[in-house]
């Protein structure tokens, strides 16, 4: 087999083009499942709100059960007519439909990251002393302080191996928002391979792109083990 090296090599700057769109993805879903996953990892851990955990319980499994392909397809297809019919019931002056695709690709991707951030607090939480918070509450903090100073601080240092491959998975999953129209890499490739007849290379091309950041992303968070590691030892020396 003959690979059309010119090709790829065009394809693989044409892909470039969509890095940004992909890392936007990322950046806004883990920033924003980042609160929302300690939040339902908090209410998935506790007894106050039985309703609330159930209601928890079922959509974290709905998310891990269901393939992530049928859940862009109803969030593409489905969540539209939904918010477009509730909008005409209100009387919204809102035009549903002409939303952009990136902002549903961004709404699945925060709640299906959401869904998964909140297994991990939940198993960083079990690694803090539960006593650090009591003791941190009877000493005049507020509740919100004592998760904040003390506890979070832990688990985020705990967790930093295993976000780091969430993040990775991730930005590997966002390949599939072709599938709602979103031009980010893995369409720029199909489009590209579509129009050459040149899938193995276009794919090829695909796999060096996401390699890559993949790559920068794991360097990224080893960078930061090393210097949370280096602290925690300032701290325990002095």
């Amino acid at each position: 087999m003959t690979l059309n090296y010119e090709f790829m090599l065009e394809t693989f700057v044409e892909s470039l083009k969509g890095i940004p769109v992909t890392l936007l993805i990322t950046a806004i879903s883990l920033l924003a499942a980042l609160p929302l996953g300690f939040i339902m990892a908090l209410v998935r851990d506790g007894n106050k709100h039985k309703i609330a955990k159930a209601i928890l319980d079922v959509y974290a499994s709905f998310v891990r059960g269901v393939p992530m392909i049928v859940q862009i397809m109803l969030m593409y297809v489905l969540f539209p007519d939904i918010l477009s019919l509730i909008a005409k019931a209100l009387h919204l002056p809102i035009d549903i439909y002409g939303v952009p695709n990136i902002a549903y690709a961004i709404l699945l991707f925060v709640l299906w990251t959401t869904s998964f951030l909140s297994e991990t607090f939940r198993a960083g939480l079990h690694t803090v002393n539960k006593g650090q918070l009591e003791a941190a509450v009877s000493n005049g903090m507020t509740t919100f302080q004592g998760y904040t100073r003390i506890v979070i601080p832990q688990v985020l240092t705990n967790m930093l191996p295993v976000l780091c491959t969430n993040t990775n998975t991730l930005i590997k999953m966002t390949s599939l928002c072709f599938a709602m129209s979103v031009i980010e890499i893995t369409a720029i490739a199909k489009i590209a391979a579509g129009n050459n007849l040149c899938y193995v290379e276009a794919y090829l091309v695909t796999a060096l792109i996401y390699i890559i950041i993949c790559f920068t992303v794991e360097n990224i968070f080893k960078f930061m083990e090393r210097n949370v590691s280096k602290k925690y030892k300032r701290l325990a020396a002095g």
